[in-house]
């Protein structure tokens, strides 16, 4: 049997929850926001910001830390490819936080966005992992749900299973 991780709980507090759901694990990544409001070497394990050119620059330094970028942020994620490109390059692994899909005003259009930036991840093998970036009990979704949405965006179950477990979605 597979087993599940999610890799972005917002709320510790909701770590026994997630577990009880069908992960084996649940952790809490710190994210830095681009740009920093106060320290300019932001690091974390987690980066995003609302403008894709600081995604980029921020994957091409040398010294960066983070491991997985969330694009969701970006107006304009789905479009281009030079997000994409820097990610693979630099081995970094793209964060889907479920959370922002669904209490988004624009649930479709976000949707359709996924859709393509997903298609286009797969495409190119680049790895990413859906997370729940859970703040409240009702934000937790179990593993069999999440592969439901994923499958709605697209991926195989296969693909959606393989992104909740240390994944990517290549298979």
């Amino acid at each position: 049997m597979k087993s599940f991780v999610d890799l972005n709980l917002s709320n510790a507090a909701l770590r026994q929850k997630s577990l009880s759901l069908g992960y084996s694990e649940a952790s809490t990544l710190q994210v830095a926001t681009l740009p920093p409001k106060t320290n300019q070497n932001a690091k974390g394990d987690v980066v995003e910001s609302t403008n894709v050119e600081l995604l980029i620059s921020a994957c091409k330094r040398h010294n960066s830390v983070f491991t997985f970028i969330n694009p969701l942020l970006c107006n304009d994620f789905y479009k281009g490819t030079a997000l994409l490109e820097i990610a693979r390059e630099k081995e970094k692994v793209f964060e889907i936080p479920l959370r922002f899909l669904l209490r988004s005003p624009n649930r479709s259009k976000l949707m359709f966005q996924l859709r393509i930036f997903l298609k286009n991840c797969l495409k190119r093998k680049i790895p990413f992992i859906f997370t729940t970036r859970a703040l409240t009990e009702f934000d937790l979704k179990s593993p069999r749900e999440i592969i439901a949405i994923s499958q709605q965006l697209g991926l195989t179950y296969e693909q959606a299973a393989a992104s909740l477990s240390y994944g990517s979605g290549e298979e």
